[in-house]
């Protein structure tokens, strides 16, 4: 099963979106400082997960579920260090690493994660925790930078090699669950 590249571009652009939220999930902390790559590793992660939970298809076996839900956002960092690379320069990855890994890249992260199952009609797990008024003028900061502005305002994913790499990513990722009968 192919993931749509619809679909991975409308989570990619959720994430952006979660700069109105004022919401987080206080319960998923993270306990390290979160390079941008796994930040958003994880994000897409939870939207195929998502997606996976909700098919309808046959070949989407509960098994098949159970694997995908299994996937760490470890398995995309790699993936998304080479989209970064691509899509970044060095000091715009900097940038996105001095937001992403701090405090503030958690909430950025988990308000993300909240949207994506609001836009999904799901209740998001844990409580909500409001940004400041200093973490939204930190965030805004962050939007105005070139880093930001490639992240978080345009869509990366749109441009046809990023879309490409992972993609190509995913698609493995998923059918080595489907392969395997669920067992990853």
């Amino acid at each position: 099963m192919t993931i749509p590249h619809r679909q991975l571009t409308k989570l990619m652009a959720l994430l952006g979106a979660c700069l109105v939220s004022n919401s987080v999930n206080a319960n998923d902390r993270l306990d390290h400082t979160m390079p941008a790559e796994y930040a958003l590793a994880k994000f897409a992660l939870i939207g195929v997960q998502i997606e996976a939970d909700r098919s309808t298809s046959a070949k989407v076996t509960p098994g098949v579920v159970r694997c995908v839900k299994t996937i760490e956002p470890e398995a995309l960092m790699p993936t998304y260090k080479q989209i970064l690379a691509t899509v970044l320069s060095e000091s715009e990855m900097a940038q996105a690493e001095a937001i992403y890994g701090g405090p503030l890249g958690e909430k950025i992260l988990l308000s993300g994660e909240q949207m994506l199952y609001r836009h999904n009609g799901m209740t998001p797990p844990g409580g909500d925790v409001a940004f400041s008024a200093e973490e939204d003028a930190e965030l805004m900061k962050f939007v105005n930078t070139s880093a930001g502005n490639k992240l978080l305002k345009q869509n990366f994913l749109d441009q046809p090699e990023p879309s490409r790499i992972l993609h190509v990513k995913l698609n493995e990722l998923f059918t080595a669950c489907m392969k395997s009968g669920g067992t990853h």
